[in-house]
């Protein structure tokens, strides 16, 4: 895309006419078509990383703080709730024992 500036000059002759002149410049060194998509078609790539990036960032912290929770108070009244659930606590018999 060249840039156009238009100088316009209003000169009057002896014979009482005006006449006008104007000069066109196009300035050099403008971005082509091609390296103003290429920047777009970066930008954009480099926003969509950044996003995955933090979507895979957020699920793996929701991930850990499920799975990888060591609470050693849930754990005991999870366990005094099961045992509860199936009655009075009985000693398991022992293995027989077996000879050989």
């Amino acid at each position: 895309m060249d840039y156009l500036d238009e100088d316009v000059e209003d000169a009057t002759t002896e014979a009482g006419t005006t006449t006008t002149t104007a000069t066109t410049t196009t300035e050099p060194g403008g971005l082509s078509g091609g390296a103003i998509a290429g920047i777009s078609v970066s930008v954009v790539l480099v926003v969509i990383l950044v996003l995955g990036l933090v979507i895979f960032l957020y699920i793996r912290s929701k991930k850990r703080k499920i799975q990888g929770r060591y609470n050693p108070a849930y754990l005991e009244q999870s366990q005094a709730e099961k045992l509860k659930a199936k009655g009075p606590y009985v000693l398991p018999l022992p293995q027989p024992e077996r000879l050989i």
